[in-house]
């Protein structure tokens, strides 16, 4: 499916219910790839060490994280470590 795609900027991954990682084929965009969304997909369950060689990654979008974060009710701060370069946070 992305092994076609010479040179990708932009990849939304939404709703695969039974994705558990990200496509290794996105591995040939690192110095492409500007804007990755991934929606929906509640059985993701790592993400590849790979991801930090998207120099060219400029927003980066996740939604709808797995259930299991959903038993965390007492959680009160997450800490999101290694970015030097975060522009913004959510507030509340």
């Amino acid at each position: 499916m992305l092994a076609t795609a010479s040179s990708l900027e932009s990849v939304s991954v939404e709703s695969i219910d039974d994705l558990m990682s990200l496509p290794d084929e996105l591995r040939q965009h690192v110095s492409t790839l500007q804007t990755l969304k991934i929606w929906d997909c509640s059985r993701l369950a790592t993400i590849p060490r790979w991801i930090g060689n998207l120099t060219s990654l400029t927003e980066l979008g996740i939604d709808s994280l797995p259930q299991e974060m959903r038993s965390l009710t007492n959680l009160h701060s997450l800490s999101i470590d290694y970015s030097c370069g975060l522009a913004s946070s959510p507030t509340g």
